[in-house]
């Protein structure tokens, strides 16, 4: 038996809801999507940066606090600094962080132009790095000869200057997929044994390529910003738990976020090059455990504020247990993360859920409809729904409608997982 609410969505409100155009962004190129910094590197479900950017403009104001507790690569956070805002960002995965700082840190052009010359005039002279302590897994994806080139290239950045190591870690990161046996046609693990069956990459130059691009971007960004006065303190970002923020009570005017979306796949497995590389960066905790909406996460801690949520799980346990209880953790995990933003957010500030719903086990889950009635029930006003078309969102396409799982786009028996999705404005 369901316990009293409160508010019950009308579900009229996004049946009869058309998706509006002007959000979809059709038109845009790659290219487009990755000016700028946003090229540093790739990232699963990344913001498209003039989403971002709207969405910033239509609800603050010039030198307004902005904040995405689920920053991923930072295009949010970038984007709210060059509007004008002051832009925090954090996220729980260590990568995020590294990614963000390297794409919202612009470094004097002639400092990093010395410092790259630098360290690729000492890779002609570099002593092939030992491989003997790195991770197991590392021989299963790298060829055996790629693997201590690698490893010297990531001894070599070996800088002082923080800024400029977290550059190159980050082309470092970025080139890791192309070096390995990871199928550049997959987001997910998977193993092409043929693939540098003609040739096997050569990191040094595949490196020395993404460093020189990530450097003019760096300029653009760079001169871009000289007019923003004291930039660098318009910006904080940290590696947080979105559910325990490291930030004052009532100081964001706007939080602005695409949170993770309900099992749509393993952060771990994702990020797992870099995680196997620069392991240093991540938390010794079971990595798995650390991500909302992964598998791996059972418990549900509170009450869920939502009738639609108690009917998903109901529904969806009918037929899988297991992914029930999963189901039900990620939507008390983000309640907990909503209770926080509410904790953040000033008087008169807003909030903007960028979030798409799906179907698992033959089972509709309405993530928005959820996500609306929760924040009414705790306090706030739905102030506007935005139903907008996904043409390029760096997302998997489609899902077994059997399982749910992410499946091949050849796979006849498939379903769109994320044709489109939802942006939910809120106020106080």
């Amino acid at each position: 038996m369901q316990p009293s609410l409160g508010y019950r969505l009308d579900l009229s409100l996004f049946t009869e809801l058309r998706n509006d155009e002007s959000w979809s962004f059709r038109g845009l190129t790659q290219k487009d999507t990755n000016y700028l910094t946003h090229c540093y590197h790739r990232y699963p479900a990344k913001f498209i940066p003039q989403l971002a950017r709207r969405v910033i403009e239509e609800n603050t104001s010039i030198d307004d606090v902005v904040l995405d507790p689920f920053c991923g690569s930072g295009s949010a956070v970038l984007e709210g600094l060059l509007s004008g805002r002051v832009a925090y960002g954090s996220d729980i995965n260590p990568l995020g962080y590294l990614i963000t700082k390297a794409k919202t840190t612009p470094i004097n052009p002639s400092v990093l132009e010395k410092s790259i010359e630098y360290l690729f005039s000492s890779l002609k002279y570099y002593r092939k790095a030992s491989t003997d302590n790195l991770p197991k897994g590392i021989h299963s994806w790298f060829p055996e000869r790629v693997i201590p080139e690698l490893n010297t290239i990531l001894r070599a950045i070996n800088f002082d200057d923080n800024d400029v190591k977290t550059f190159f870690l980050c082309a470092f990161s970025q080139i890791l997929k192309a070096c390995s046996y990871w199928s550049m046609y997959s987001i997910k693990p998977y193993r092409e044994p043929d693939k540098f069956a003609k040739t096997e990459p050569k990191p040094i130059e595949i490196f020395r390529r993404h460093v020189l691009k990530m450097q003019a971007r760096n300029e653009e960004l760079y001169n871009i910003l000289l007019d923003i006065e004291g930039f660098n303190s318009r910006k904080s970002i940290e590696i947080s738990d979105a559910k325990r923020l490291p930030i004052k009570d009532k100081t964001i005017s706007l939080v602005a976020t695409s949170p993770p979306y309900v099992t749509s796949y393993e952060y771990a497995d994702i990020h797992q090059l870099t995680l196997m590389w620069l392991g240093n960066l991540f938390p010794s905790e079971q990595i798995r455990r650390i991500f909302i909406g992964s598998m791996s996460r059972k418990e549900t801690r509170s009450e869920l504020l939502s009738y639609m949520a108690h009917d998903v799980i109901t529904n969806l346990s009918k037929n899988d247990e297991g992914l029930g209880r999963s189901v039900s953790a990620y939507f008390s995990d983000m309640q907990e993360c909503f209770k926080e933003m509410l904790r953040v957010l000033e008087p008169s500030g807003r909030i903007a859920i960028v979030i798409g719903n799906t179907k698992l086990r033959g089972v509709e889950i309405c993530n928005a409809q959820v996500f609306v009635e929760m924040f009414v029930n705790m306090g706030l006003s739905l102030k506007k729904v935005i139903s907008r078309e996904v043409p390029s969102k760096y997302l998997p396409s489609t899902r077994d409608p059997a399982t749910g799982k992410f499946v091949s786009a050849r796979s006849l028996n498939k379903i769109l997982a994320y044709p489109h999705e939802y942006i939910l404005v809120f106020e106080t």
